[in-house]
């Protein structure tokens, strides 16, 4: 039990020292709360993924903080794949063969999904949430080039955004919802473009086989993969193409990155030392990658946790891909999942 020596009890200060020392005490429990990260997972909380561990593909969630495991999907007549939560963590988004074609379906964190109708013909293969959680972004055909369609939830109206009769990779929306970011990779009109799903404005914003677009959380700039000589290097440009420029040249592929939530870096998968490891890079592009992993094997798939003092990612250090979490330093790495599946594709 605590005790104070005379006249040394907070009650016995004077007015303005008591003052002094509720204000001291508040921001150590303040600055103690906020270093958890309000529940001991750096944020990142509930984690969905995809897995076979069963024998049959489907989808899964996991406590960072307990590890706790449950299997949200349980059908018996696909794959179940690539989950991902909406903004407003209501939803989870996620692609299904169950019906015999690769559609895109949305269910609770309970399970029970409930399918996003989209044109039957031709496979949904890629998706984006929009920022409110009202819309997706729909890439139909082929991941290497298909066609853009926007779906509404409320209504289930699914409208075309690009033209049929030309290839497109999806990228992402813009922080406010106005835009979506994407490539064309038809010859002579080659680049990244952005368009408004609402309107009819489309405008160019690089030329060249440039891909993987990603919006900053910011709004004020866009990374994206442009190809050097047999290798991948990571751009960024703002919205209008202005101030193209790499975040540093390399001699291996720079891939699967993605922004911090405070807008400034992104973590992003190289193999430039031989090995697939994990790095980040502070977006102004002035700062050496820092690397985060270092073994033999395939360190990949990296997301953010929402307050960004974490990072999740996938590794193959046992034989097959489990589920890891590290500071955003590369500390304190620590396995979530123990199974004899690959768990790649998951979010958090």
């Amino acid at each position: 039990m605590m005790t104070y020596k005379d006249h040394e009890r907070p009650e016995d200060r004077s007015p303005l020292e008591y003052f002094k020392w509720v204000m001291a005490v508040s921001c150590i429990i303040l600055a103690t709360v906020l270093s958890t990260g309000c529940g001991g997972d750096g944020g990142g909380g509930k984690t969905v993924f995809s897995s076979s561990d069963e024998g049959i593909p489907g989808i899964y969630m996991i406590d960072t903080s307990t590890e706790e495991e449950t299997r949200l999907t349980s059908t018996t007549a696909g794959r179940d794949s690539a989950p991902v939560w909406s903004p407003d963590r209501k939803n989870i988004a996620f692609i299904s063969d169950r019906t015999g074609s690769s559609r895109l379906w949305v269910m609770t964190e309970e399970g029970g999904g409930e399918g996003v109708p989209f044109p039957e013909a031709e496979p949904v293969v890629d998706f984006r949430w929009d920022p409110e959680s009202t819309r997706i972004a729909l890439l139909v055909g082929d991941k290497d080039g298909g066609r853009i369609f926007v779906g509404d939830l409320a209504t289930g109206e699914v409208e075309p955004m690009t033209s049929e009769d030309e290839r497109t990779q999806l990228g992402g929306w813009s922080p406010d919802g106005e835009w979506i970011v994407y490539s064309v990779l038809e010859e002579g009109r080659t680049g990244l473009y952005k368009r408004n799903p609402r309107g009819v404005q489309e405008i160019q914003i690089t030329t060249g086989q440039d891909t993987n677009a990603s919006w900053s959380t910011k709004g004020d700039l866009i990374a994206f993969n442009r190809p050097g000589e047999n290798v991948l290097n990571i751009y960024v440009t703002d919205s209008d193409g202005h101030d193209q420029r790499a975040l540093h040249h390399t001699t291996g592929n720079d891939t699967n990155f993605e922004w911090s939530p405070d807008g400034r870096r992104l973590v992003f998968v190289s193999d430039k030392d031989g090995n697939r490891e994990i790095y980040t890079v502070d977006a102004n592009g002035e700062d050496a990658p820092v690397r985060l992993t270092f073994n033999r094997v395939a360190d990949d798939h990296p997301h953010w946790s929402r307050d960004g003092k974490q990072i999740l990612f996938s590794s193959n250090n046992y034989g097959n891909f489990d589920l890891y979490t590290m500071y955003r330093d590369g500390e304190m790495q620590r396995r979530i999942t123990k199974s004899d599946a690959d768990e790649i594709e998951s979010d958090w």
